[in-house]
């Protein structure tokens, strides 16, 4: 419900919202068509990576961005804010910054870090990162990844020498109970499978920084108030009022 109000409350209705459900079938009040467009894609998938591979194939708009159920865009001129600036760029990957959604409701800002931090993370969360449909189209998402297929993309596509683009507005709220939060142990680990071959990472150096990566994790996961606190004395984060 907080995805499909914050995407109706745009103020730019001139975009094309699909919605890829593999699961039971749901309905959608036919009048949301009058507001923007939108599509329901009921089909079975293999999984979260093959799912948002069908979404790129059914669009029809030169980039996308992605948003899970939960997520949402974090104002109501953020379509207006990424459509303006897409006007005034080529490039193949822009990213931004999140608002996250903490456990007790309250919102903090999170900066996205630089792409040059690909050797060892994301860069900003995948819900604020706007893909050149083409580039989706012919790479693709690697569905046997269960939770860093998104990780895993943009390495490929970087390595592949894709142009990049930081703007810098928050483009999403940001939910921290998806599966890559709840699962931090395996999401990390699952990352081994393509360091070596994305980011020339050595056996060693790909376990050092996986390991660096859960224990960030489990700080994050058990005692949040502490990495907030640490995050807090990088400049990358504050509190939203």
């Amino acid at each position: 419900m907080k995805t499909k109000t914050s995407i109706l409350a745009q103020n730019d209705s001139t975009f094309e919202w699909l919605i890829v459900n593999g699961g039971e079938k749901i309905m959608f009040d036919q009048t949301i068509s009058s507001i923007c467009s939108i599509r329901l894609i009921q089909e079975p998938d293999e999984g979260i990576y093959d799912a948002m591979n069908k979404g790129a194939h059914h669009a029809r708009g030169l980039y996308l961005l992605y948003l899970n159920s939960g997520d949402r865009l974090a104002d109501v001129d953020t379509v207006l804010q990424i459509k303006d600036h897409l006007k005034q760029t080529s490039a193949d990957i822009v990213y931004g910054n999140s608002i996250e959604e903490l456990p007790n409701s309250s919102l903090a800002f999170r900066k996205a870090s630089s792409v040059s931090r690909i050797w060892e993370c994301l860069f900003a969360r995948h819900q604020a990162i706007i893909y050149s449909r083409a580039c989706i189209l012919k790479e693709k998402y690697d569905p046997s990844y269960k939770y860093c297929g998104d990780y895993e993309l943009t390495a490929r596509l970087l390595g592949k020498g894709v142009t990049t683009q930081f703007l810098d507005i928050p483009l999403c709220i940001f939910n921290r109970t998806g599966i890559s939060q709840s699962h931090f142990v395996r999401a990390r680990a699952e990352t081994l499978r393509f360091r070596k071959k994305h980011l020339a990472q050595s056996w060693i150096f790909a376990r050092l920084i996986v390991a660096k990566l859960i224990l960030q994790g489990s700080v994050n996961y058990y005692c949040p108030k502490l990495y907030e606190r640490l995050l807090r004395l990088t400049g990358r984060w504050k509190e939203v009022a």
